[in-house]
């Protein structure tokens, strides 16, 4: 009957396609796979091939991140060849290139000095150049880049500092201890855990008005290390073989002049809103 002639042919169409398919390795292809897609490998072919590569050294021992392409290029003929140029050219048009990385020895001779332990930094204890009074005293161990510097600072019961500003941002976190933070008009009691900004250029002073040491971390941006030479040669420069110290474009506080009496209502204020 017509019926059971057109369901043959539907079944015979569909056991071309699945024999085809078979025979066709780019149809067989795993499905998000972009080297798979892109070389038309099976599934168990581009594994193994990916893995001799690996096992060889070919892969590992090439110093360009480019080097899957060129790889690809080389075992999978010229239109391989033909994406990884253009690609190159891209890189180069938008002033990136091939990324060089370095490998062996010469790696390990240049390794740029980009962590330091705690220990190992400097502990200085003086004057800050904003102290209120004689007796304040500071002790900071301090570590600096290019753009940013931290120091981890500790500040004992009545430590008092003089209305200042720097073009700094400056980011607070209180480890232990409590302290007050003035920023120009507003006064805010810091306790452990909690975080403190003061922006870019505000005038601002600290009061420790407690009975036990405040340790704080503090963040400058760009780096604030020191208002004289001694305190920049005590502070760690994380930087590599390619970064010149004498380059950094770090900042420093700059007191500024204020009446006392509204220093003191300021706090007074504050304290009457925090206590």
């Amino acid at each position: 009957p017509e019926g059971s002639r057109r369901r043959h042919q539907r079944i015979s169409r569909c056991r071309r396609k699945r024999r085809d398919r078979r025979s066709t390795p780019g149809l067989r292809r795993s499905r998000g796979c972009r080297r798979c897609a892109q070389f038309r490998l099976t599934p168990r072919r581009h594994r193994d091939h990916w893995s001799n590569l690996r096992s060889s050294g070919e892969v590992q021992n090439t110093e360009t991140g480019v080097f899957r392409r060129r790889v690809a290029a080389q075992h999978h003929g010229q239109g391989a060849e033909k994406r990884s140029t253009r690609s190159l050219q891209r890189n180069f048009q938008d002033g990136r290139g091939p990324i060089t990385i370095s490998t062996g020895s010469n790696q390990m001779a240049s390794k740029p000095k980009y962590r330091i332990k705690k220990d190992d930094v400097h502990i200085r204890r003086a004057r800050p150049s904003s102290a209120a009074n004689d007796g304040v005293m500071l002790s900071s161990q301090r570590v600096y880049g290019t753009e940013n510097s931290i120091m981890f600072a500790e500040r004992g019961p009545g430590y008092h500092t003089r209305p200042h500003r720097h073009q700094a941002e400056q980011m607070n976190y209180i480890v232990s201890g409590e302290i007050w933070f003035f920023v120009e008009g507003n006064g805010y009691r810091c306790k452990p855990g909690d975080f403190m900004r003061i922006p870019k250029g505000r005038v601002h002073w600290a009061y420790n008005r407690g009975a036990e040491n405040c340790v704080i971390i503090e963040s400058h941006c760009p780096p604030l290390i020191g208002n004289d030479a001694e305190a920049r040669k005590t502070a760690e420069p994380l930087l590599g073989p390619d970064e010149d110290v004498t380059k950094v474009n770090y900042i420093v506080n700059e007191v500024v002049p204020m009446d006392p009496k509204t220093v003191a209502d300021i706090e007074a204020n504050a304290l009457a809103e925090e206590g």
